[in-house]
């Protein structure tokens, strides 16, 4: 089968994969001792299937694309360092960042006893709650907002809007919703972009 003249892969059977807009204030782990809200708590029961784990993971305080399956072979394809999958993200920070401070990250800062540096890096027009758009292929520990606190500056809101191929559209904050056989297939032929 072809959508558009490229080759689709068909879904694994079993296999589940969702698409989840992230609010702040969930985590992504199954469950909490502290019985915080998780990800999972935004799942409807028709939607879930055994073995069902986030891909990744974002911070408390960070919303957007989280994506969730049972499959381990493509969290495997999308979160190990080596397959070098781009994750675009908007923020917004305390203050208009400078020229000066995007040089720098552009450049790179140290992170972790390295060198990081985004990908891209771009000021956003017509956004009202987000200013710069930062697409980075590792997915370090807060690797963002680290960025930015290294030269100076403070992300107040963060925002993962493309994962790979998949972006996440119009879909409201904390709604969840099975993907297409097209997404799947893109993600699994193709784990960047």
């Amino acid at each position: 089968m072809t959508l558009d003249g490229a080759q689709l892969t068909a879904p694994v059977a079993g296999k589940t994969y969702l698409l989840l807009n992230k609010p702040p204030d969930y985590i992504t782990t199954k469950s909490d001792e502290y019985r915080r809200r998780t990800v999972f708590d935004l799942v409807p029961r028709d939607l879930r299937a055994s073995g069902l784990h986030s891909v990744g993971r974002l911070d408390r305080d960070t919303s957007g694309l989280l994506l969730l399956t049972n499959d381990g072979d493509l969290t495997f394809a999308l979160t190990h360092p080596s397959h070098e999958v781009e994750k675009e993200y908007w923020l917004r920070l305390d203050a208009p960042p400078t020229d000066e401070q995007l040089a720098a990250i552009r450049g790179g800062v140290e992170i972790d006893g390295a060198l990081r540096r985004p990908l891209r890096i771009r000021r956003l027009v017509g956004q009202p709650q987000f200013e710069l758009s930062v697409t980075i292929r590792e997915g370090r520990r807060r690797q963002v907002r680290r960025m930015f606190e290294a030269v100076g500056s403070k992300v107040v809101m963060l925002r993962r809007m493309r994962e790979g191929p998949l972006e996440l559209g119009s879909l409201p904050e904390g709604a969840v919703r099975s993907l297409t056989p097209a997404e799947v297939s893109a993600l699994l032929g193709k784990q960047s972009t």
